[in-house]
């Protein structure tokens, strides 16, 4: 997409800050990530420099990588690591940059930067500010090294822990709501009070990094376990309306009829 077309019928003009700001606002409404890292480099390199731009650089990096299924993943791989030590020079107990660096650090091979070590010692910072996020990332950790049970254990440890606290705690976010959606459909840790987490993720009103089929599928599978079939049957549907291809809510759609 030729985003400065949209934006002026001039594509000669030199650009100021706040055309690279409009141009950033257009490629994360098309989750074009790539253009929008390429958006931010340029604003701080016209003089705009904080957290919050590190920290946009560094998480769409991530996905990007994620995505990318060749070796210019490492490039991305690197920014993002880059972008989230340097959040942390400039505040040590920035969470959502610890959460990221424990999670790259125990998902990574150790060629890229992966280190389990890394990873535990992220997870006790973050236990001091965040023990939903700690018990998540501890319970990855122990999920990655095939200790399921010690995985459940934590992951029960944050779904309770998010259930005492308060709707408005600042650090709850979309994606730390379909984390604890995943793990309790993954680990079977569904009952009534699980709809809660429903209801708090279609209820939030922020950006929506994960793709909407994912979330309806995960909430389909979720009526499902407990036997609401025709709000299994209603989110599955949602789920293909988004990707008619989505062999996983199909697979749902077939159980129930």
């Amino acid at each position: 997409i030729d985003y400065r077309k949209i934006l002026s019928n001039s594509v000669n003009k030199k650009l100021n800050i706040e055309d690279y700001k409009k141009l950033l606002n257009l490629s994360e409404k098309k989750r074009d990530y790539k253009n929008s890292i390429k958006y931010l480099e340029k604003i701080i390199s016209l003089g705009e420099n904080n957290i919050s731009i590190k920290y946009k650089i560094a998480s769409y990096s991530s996905i990007v990588a994620k995505n990318t299924k060749s070796f210019a993943s490492v490039k991305y791989i690197k920014k993002a690591l880059k972008n989230y030590k340097s959040i942390l020079r400039e505040d040590n107990f920035h969470l959502k940059s610890l959460t990221a660096l424990a999670k790259l650090h125990a998902l990574l091979p150790s060629f890229l930067g992966g280190d389990k070590n890394k990873s535990k010692e992220y997870a006790k910072r973050i236990m001091k500010i965040d023990q939903i996020q700690a018990n998540l990332i501890l319970g990855m950790i122990n999920e990655i090294e095939n200790k399921k049970n010690d995985a459940k254990n934590n992951y029960i440890k944050a779904i309770k822990i998010f259930y005492k606290q308060s709707k408005n705690q600042n650090n709850i976010d979309n994606l730390l709501l379909y984390e604890l959606i995943d793990i309790s459909v993954r680990f079977k840790i569904i009952n009534s009070n699980t709809l809660l987490l429903l209801d708090e993720y279609n209820s939030y009103k922020g950006v929506n990094l994960i793709q909407l089929e994912w979330v309806y599928f995960r909430f389909a599978q979720v009526y499902l376990f407990l036997n609401n079939l025709k709000e299994a049957k209603y989110y599955a549907k949602k789920s293909l309306d988004l990707n008619s291809n989505f062999k996983k809510s199909k697979e749902i759609i077939n159980i129930i009829n």
